[in-house]
């Protein structure tokens, strides 16, 4: 009786240690959902200073010069403006979401979607500079 008892005890110990051991470490995915988002919040604060100063040159600009490069510090100061949008809504999703949250489809899915997001700027940013190319022209 008393090994038995014993058994189960020690048994029981094991267990609940294992479970807590395990229970520490978030999975692989977990852990890459958590790195992408700290990522994304760091790269939506560098967008969102980089659309300020940008905001801030341009309205200098705009106070300071004629002509085309005036119309050029508008037109600086009206795009970082969206950029700076992007940002906060960036921002927002990257604090706002609880990567633990998240199971195994839902990682690959957010992966996925960044992944055509990137791949649509990179077409759009090709777009930008062959059609600036053709103006030049």
């Amino acid at each position: 009786m008393k090994n038995g008892c014993l058994a189960i005890i020690t048994g029981t110990a094991i267990i609940l240690l294992s479970n807590n051991l395990f229970a520490a470490s978030p999975d692989p995915f977990q852990q890459y959902e958590m790195q992408r988002q700290d990522i994304n919040r760091s790269a939506m604060l560098v967008l969102g200073s980089w659309a300020v100063g940008n905001m801030l040159v341009g309205a200098y600009g705009h106070f300071n010069t004629t002509g085309q490069v005036r119309e050029f510090h508008q037109f600086n100061v009206m795009w970082n403006v969206v950029n700076l949008g992007i940002a906060a809504f960036g921002y927002h999703q990257a604090v706002s979401a609880d990567p633990l949250a998240l199971g195994h489809v839902d990682v690959l899915k957010e992966y996925n979607a960044l992944q055509n997001i990137l791949l649509l700027n990179v077409g759009l940013n090709v777009s930008y500079m062959a059609t600036g190319l053709y103006l030049r022209e």
